[in-house]
């Protein structure tokens, strides 16, 4: 019983094996690996014993409920697995009080440490935990913890981990269609579509239907399906939106939606933009070169954009035609970097929401842009859902 990787315990399920004797696991890290993961132990734990499922939202039930339940004896035949979503405990936005978290933590070890019924399983998952957490301590060196964690960033190591898991999932989303791509069309694909794993389900899924009448999809399927009108469509979205046009805006965004786009692709979309416009006013902050109001085309192309560039700390950003980059300083100079932050705040809840609320996404997509250009909408989104 011990802390293992993702990959470790799929070898372990491919070879017809669940690991250990251990009645508790938990599985932290991106939430759709870790769903889909836990989804592959459920399925495995079944298909040696029959059983029942019992779906448990953190969320709605407290934590001592949930351990109650568990160290019942159930009048149903079989396993009984109880399948905590969005475990709260391991630090989450907890719904209890920061007395009482660690009572439920006492509670949950001491209840471990008795022992469970021979039938009852308990499987949590948890996008994010607290390492130093006595609980998760203790389930590490007792119980099966299962890391579904990804390198973030955009370091060599971080983009070669996340390709390979990418790569994993497309590959296997197409062998449920009995299809093929084409070696050229997967790095296509992965710069389109980048690193969200529930997108990269959904835009193969739409690959394999379109090409239904062959056994491979080409270069012009994902160009076809995945194109340049994607990232022109998204390009308009941040345009309008740094415009405040509200109008143009929604109508791309509902048009975006129509396409198939991916919600998290959107959101990364924004992302980039709203990080771009951070480090452009952060640039703006500083003494030298000095950035002042009603800076015109031709003062910033002579004097400001090549004293920044003499600098070479942002060259990479400062690449492209002189003017496009005075129209993009100018927008950033209308934002306080105060606003800005709280843009990326709003942008992070937005993926929780998108991840794993009942909400439609349309929903949670118009109110993160309302709000993002003017504030709190009012109620679009109940309060009472959590990201």
């Amino acid at each position: 019983m011990a802390l293992i990787k993702r990959s470790e315990l799929l070898k372990l399920l491919k070879k017809g094996r669940v690991t250990s004797n251990s009645q508790v696991y938990l599985f932290f890290g991106e939430r759709y690996l870790c769903r889909e993961t836990a989804d592959l132990l459920q399925n495995a734990l079944l298909y040696e014993r029959q059983g029942v499922v019992h779906a448990i939202d953190s969320e709605h039930e407290e934590f001592d409920k949930t351990l109650a339940r568990l160290v019942s004896l159930s009048l149903l035949p079989g396993l009984q697995i109880y399948r905590v979503s969005n475990c709260l405990i391991f630090g989450g936005k907890s719904n209890s009080s920061g007395a009482l978290q660690p009572q439920l933590i006492d509670i949950a070890i001491e209840t471990f440490k008795k022992g469970l019924p021979k039938n009852n399983i308990l499987i949590m998952v948890s996008e994010s935990v607290d390492k130093r957490q006595r609980l998760f301590a203790y389930l590490k060196k007792n119980c099966t913890v299962v890391d579904c964690s990804v390198t973030a960033g955009a370091g060599a190591g971080a983009q070669k981990e996340q390709k390979e898991i990418l790569r994993e999932m497309m590959l296997k989303t197409l062998r449920g269609f009995g299809k093929k791509i084409e070696p050229r069309a997967v790095e296509m694909f992965f710069e389109r579509v980048g690193f969200h794993p529930a997108a990269v389900v959904v835009e193969t899924e739409k690959l394999a239907l379109y090409a239904a009448d062959r056994s491979s999809i080409t270069c012009k399927d994902l160009q076809e399906m995945v194109g340049h009108s994607r990232e022109d469509a998204l390009f308009e979205l941040t345009d309008a939106f740094s415009k405040k046009q509200t109008g143009r805006m929604l109508t791309l965004l509902a048009g975006l939606q129509d396409q198939g786009i991916h919600g998290l692709a959107i959101l990364a979309a924004m992302r980039n933009f709203v990080r771009k416009m951070l480090i452009f006013r952060s640039i703006q902050m500083q003494p030298t070169p000095p950035w002042k109001k009603g800076l015109n085309a031709n003062e910033f192309q002579n004097h400001y954009l090549p004293r920044l560039r003499e600098e070479g700390e942002w060259n990479e950003l400062l690449k492209g035609h002189p003017y496009a980059l005075f129209m993009t300083f100018t927008r950033a100079a209308e934002y306080s970097i105060g606003k800005l932050k709280k843009i990326m705040e709003l942008l992070l809840e937005a993926e929780f929401r998108l991840k794993g609320s009942p909400l439609p996404p349309q929903l949670v997509l118009e109110d993160l842009f309302l709000t993002m250009l003017h504030g709190d909408p009012g109620s679009a989104v109940p309060k009472n859902i959590k990201p």
